[in-house]
């Protein structure tokens, strides 16, 4: 102990210097041992992250893949059926004037139509040639191709749609091989061609009914009707009334 004065000095402790002095060297190598150790916590994050990327577009292409098989899988068909246009009489092959009429009608009513313009029209050539003449004016107009076929017309329709070919089909054909060919692709309730489904009457002169039959990878889903009107049957470019469609919906089993 020295003493200075009235002021007192007592030397420290020398065991207190040294524990300090260890808890110091302590906390420093502990420090460092941590430093050591930021490299391979950075290299682990580095790899998570990575991981996860991967996991993620590995997850994606999957998804993708499955999205484009199934929409490559899925294949849908509309074929539209009508009546060619009216004749003059049974010994002359060719339209009467409201048939022509009908033929320029059908180019601005198909032009509209809810499932799509046709991209392909069967036109049936059997021993007159109106239904050719029905679909000119429609594929001049709206760049359709024409196939007419004479006696095969039913069985090529049913192949193509079985191979599920032509997106969107119009076949423009006699009344009598419609329901054969309807008959063919399944409408076991497609029993005639004259029966009115709106005013559930029979009408022998039915020009302005269309039948749609819709199908997904060649089975047939569902049938609709429809029908049109001519405006001015004075005039030759009359064009059918096709402000509203009316789609009516039917049984097909």
């Amino acid at each position: 102990m020295f003493k200075y004065g009235a002021i007192t000095l007592q030397p420290k402790d020398s065991s207190l210097c040294n524990a300090e002095s260890d808890q110091k060297q302590l906390f420093t190598r502990r420090k460092r041992s941590i430093y050591k150790f930021i490299p391979i916590f950075f290299v682990l994050f580095s790899f998570l992250i990575c991981y996860a990327i991967t996991v993620s577009l590995s997850f994606t292409n999957i998804i993708n893949i499955n999205n484009t098989t199934s929409a490559a899988e899925i294949k849908s068909t509309y074929l539209y059926i009508t009546r060619h246009g009216e004749k003059i009489k049974d010994s002359l092959p060719s339209l009467s004037t409201m048939g022509v009429i009908r033929s320029n009608c059908l180019v601005n009513y198909f032009r509209n139509f809810p499932f799509g313009i046709p991209i392909i029209i069967y036109a049936e050539l059997s021993r007159s040639q109106r239904a050719v003449m029905t679909a000119t004016p429609l594929s001049i107009q709206l760049d359709i191709p024409i196939f007419s076929i004479r006696d095969e017309l039913i069985h090529y329709i049913k192949r193509n749609i079985q191979n599920n070919k032509d997106g969107i089909i119009l076949s423009i054909m006699e009344h009598n091989d419609i329901v054969i060919l309807a008959q063919a692709l399944g409408c076991t309730t497609c029993k005639s061609w004259n029966y009115d489904h709106t005013s559930n009457i029979t009408n022998n002169s039915m020009y302005n009914t269309v039948w749609i039959f819709h199908f997904v990878n060649a089975e047939l889903m569902s049938f609709y009707t429809t029908s049109y009107d001519i405006n001015n049957t004075n005039n030759s470019k009359s064009i059918c009334n096709n402000t509203s469609y009316v789609l009516r919906q039917m049984g097909y089993k």
